[in-house]
This record gives C-alpha cells, sequence and structure tokens, in this order.
C-alpha cells in the first residue's frame, strides 16, 4: 500500500478494501473510473450504503441514475452498470445515502437498486 508523504492517504487497489469496525470500500467504477462506494453493513436496519454520485438517487428517491456526464445526462453503457451491479449485488443494505441531503432512501434501497439497473438494461437490449 502506497501512502501520501504525511502517511495520512492510503492508495489501494482492488474491488474491494476493508477499513475497520466492518466497514468498506467498494470500487464501482462508472462515473469515473475511481468511483467507490462505503458499504456499511452494520449501520441502520439492515446496513447502509453511502454512494455519493457513483449511483445517483433521483429527486423522487423511487429509482437511481448511472450517468457518465450528469449535466449532459450521457447514461453509463451497459457494461459499466451491469460492473456496478456485479459490485453491490453481494453488499447487505436496506438504505442509501447519496451526495446531497434529500438524497436519502431510509429503507428499501436494495430492492430499488435492482429495479433501476434492470430498467437500465430493458432499455439498453430493447435498442
Amino acid at each position: 500500500m502506497d501512502q501520501g508523504p504525511g502517511g495520512y492517504i492510503a492508495l489501494w487497489q482492488g474491488n474491494k478494501k476493508e477499513l475497520r469496525d466492518n466497514i468498506s470500500i467498494v470500487h464501482v467504477g462508472g462515473h469515473f473510473a475511481g468511483s467507490t462506494v462505503l458499504h456499511l453493513p452494520d449501520h441502520g436496519k439492515a446496513g447502509s450504503l453511502l454512494t455519493g454520485d457513483s449511483i445517483y438517487i433521483g429527486p423522487s428517491r423511487r429509482h437511481m441514475a448511472f450517468m457518465y456526464s450528469y449535466p449532459n445526462h450521457i447514461p453509463l453503457p451497459a457494461k459499466d452498470i451491469a460492473y456496478i451491479r456485479e459490485q453491490v449485488q453481494p453488499l447487505a443494505f436496506d438504505a442509501m445515502y447519496g451526495a446531497f441531503e434529500w438524497m436519502n432512501i431510509a429503507e428499501g434501497a436494495k430492492q430499488l437498486f435492482e429495479k433501476s439497473v434492470c430498467r437500465y438494461m430493458e432499455v439498453f437490449e430493447a435498442s
């Protein structure tokens, strides 16, 4: 593991890095190559996922978006969404917290995630 000059920044490689207290960071890629989410399996009712904008929670909080460019509304390609799904599916969570205060889903987030991924994949398959 490489560390920055102050010893506080640790570079890592791979799909997942265990931190402490059962907390881990998970590489999901997508929005940018190094995108990660923070998984807290012991937080809340059945675990939580902190996503920033790697997985974008829509304003209605009834779906999620997977975007290459948010300002230009360009979705990620299907292969990138499939990779995000592959990394997130094994994680235990019921709540999801996005980049902004209003982007929180208190429960049912894993089901909404799966539903959102399926919605994207159906569009790609139809085109």
